[in-house]
């Protein structure tokens, strides 16, 4: 005999045999078995999912002369003629070949005529959406109302192209993609029936490529077998697709823990010398970046369609990265994949965000990082980075003190030394202006016992001096309402530090103070700011 393809060779000849539409299948056995045919039916669905093979066991059912429990029997003249596309009351059509309304207007003189020796005429148009209008308009009122021995079947990948008129005619079902364990299990079957060797891990790699097609899938098994003597094993699979190797990805990401620069030029040229497109070698980082994070997130392997072996390693990976810095790689390779996409240096473009990767920092909450900031006496404060001094720097050590037990954070406190009284005698613009001077240093004294509330005052200016009221203007809205959280302590601070009686008058400035966001892109708050320029960090958006 000659050779049959596997897709061929194995399409389901019953509905039972039928892989991941069991929805469907009911629907229409149970149609059948109590007689509830309806004239017209649209099937829709990515393609070799199985929707043709479908409408050809449903032409079969519902002429068959044997049915028994709505199987048709497969062995009757009848059966073997439509599973063998002869039948003549069984008409298949190419929706794009005979997309005019010349032919449909054929369709619908033959309509009328009584099959010759089915039970039923049955029309299967595949890819019905490539029909012109003009056709459907045509196909309109015969869809309506067939006569009662004519059922239309329509098959389709893109619904969405056809008019709602058409759509209303039918009973839609929508087939779905198949499952990996779908596809594997079908493979298997397969393999155990022609004598063949397989590996798990080369079916799964065959199905995950094959995106949910069934026939697609089968394809790719016949291709391996006809190039590896030895069956199909990962190697043959890999050589036959030329897909990367799945240990370049956890080579990558080791390189990324072990923050090892001078790997991560080897491995760009690794990549590339292997001849592996650039484009399709970051998809895969991008799935195995995403199957990280669901390890790591869910704490479950069962989201991740690969072997069994493999989930146990993602699980084991999966520590090593906190899910802040995974959604942080997750966001440079899909940038790289649009820069590669457009770039005519892509081995560039790939080596910079291998790079960015390797030399990524950890991530650090804001909210945790302001709170330890609070609670860090000895930290620089804001008003350094911005006076030009650069002479203090913020340690990430700093920020994982811990107290002894039973010793205070503020027991190393130095004493806060205060300059002497200001005069209140004459004019009032000499006392704002002995005020203004020393108000960087009052903030720092401040900063000393709340981190926070220093950093607040150090963004505030003092503009007018008005009787025993002293004006100061805020950055925002949002400092205000942090200073009037502890406006009794600062007022006290403000009195003994000045020595004066003079109260202090919080509102928001009219214009923009110095620290002040200029632009849409600067961050949400000068404190932000500062955290940014002294821990040279990045605020993901």
């Amino acid at each position: 005999m000659a050779f049959l393809v596997t897709a061929r060779k194995y399409r389901p000849q019953l509905f039972s045999e039928v892989v991941g539409q069991e929805h469907i299948v009911k629907t229409l056995v149970n149609a059948i078995r109590s007689n509830r045919i309806a004239h017209a039916y649209l099937f829709c669905g990515p393609r070799g999912i199985g929707k043709t093979t479908t409408a050809r066991l449903f032409a079969k059912a519902v002429n068959c002369p044997d049915v028994r429990e709505a199987e048709p029997c497969n062995t009757c003249d009848t059966c073997l003629q439509i599973s063998e596309g002869r039948h003549i009351d069984v008409l298949e059509i190419d929706g794009a070949s005979n997309r005019g309304v010349g032919e449909i207007r054929n369709l619908r003189e033959g309509v009328r005529y009584v099959p010759t020796s089915a039970k039923n005429k049955v029309y299967i148009i595949d890819e019905v959406h490539m029909l012109t209008p003009e056709a459907f308009n045509a196909l309109l009122k015969t869809l309506e109302e067939p006569p009662s021995h004519v059922i239309f079947i329509l098959a389709t990948t893109e619904p969405h192209k056809l008019p709602p008129t058409i759509m209303s005619r039918c009973q839609r079902f929508d087939f779905r993609r198949m499952r990996v364990d779908e596809i594997v299990s079908q493979l298997k079957h397969i393999a155990k029936q022609d004598g063949i060797h397989v590996e798990e891990d080369a079916l799964v790699t065959i199905a995950r490529k094959a995106d949910g097609s069934m026939r697609d899938a089968q394809s790719i098994f016949d291709q391996v077998v006809s190039f590896s003597e030895e069956g199909v094993t990962s190697v043959a699979v890999r050589d036959v697709l030329h897909l990367v190797d799945r240990e370049y990805f956890f080579r990558l990401t080791n390189l990324i823990k072990e923050k090892d620069t001078r790997g991560g030029f080897t491995f760009v040229e690794d990549v590339v010398s292997s001849g592996y497109d650039i484009q399709e070698f970051l998809i895969g980082v991008e799935e195995h970046l995403r199957n990280l994070f669901v390890a790591r997130s869910t704490g479950e392997t069962r989201l991740i369609e690969t072997g069994e072996q493999e989930r146990e390693r993602y699980k084991e990976e999966a520590h090593n990265f906190p899910e802040s810095d995974l959604l942080r790689l997750l966001n440079i390779v899909s940038n790289a994949k649009q820069s590669v996409r457009f770039s005519s240096q892509q081995r560039i473009v790939f080596e910079i965000a291998v790079m960015k990767m390797i030399k990524m920092t950890s991530t650090v909450e804001l909210h945790d990082l302001i709170n330890k900031l609070g609670s860090s006496p000895d930290a620089p404060s804001a008003d350094s980075s911005r006076s030009g001094s650069g002479n203090e720097t913020v340690s990430p050590g700093l920020f994982n003190q811990v107290s002894e037990p039973g010793k205070s954070n503020y027991a190393s406190r130095k004493t806060v030394s205060r300059p002497a009284p200001v005069s209140m005698r004459g004019d009032s613009e000499p006392v704002l202006g002995s005020i203004a001077e020393r108000w960087t240093q009052f903030a720092k004294n401040v900063q000393s016992e709340k981190r926070t509330l220093g950093l607040n005052l150090g963004l505030c200016t003092p503009v007018t001096v008005k009787g025993e009221n002293i004006n100061i203007a805020c950055n925002d809205e949002f400092c205000m309402q942090q200073l009037s959280q502890e406006y009794e302590l600062i007022r006290k601070q403000f009195q003994e530090y000045f020595g004066i009686n003079l109260v202090p008058r919080f509102h928001v400035a009219q214009g923009t103070l110095p620290g002040a966001p200029t632009s849409s892109s600067d961050p949400p708050h000068p404190i932000v700011k500062t955290i940014i320029d002294e821990l040279d960090a990045e605020l993901l958006p």
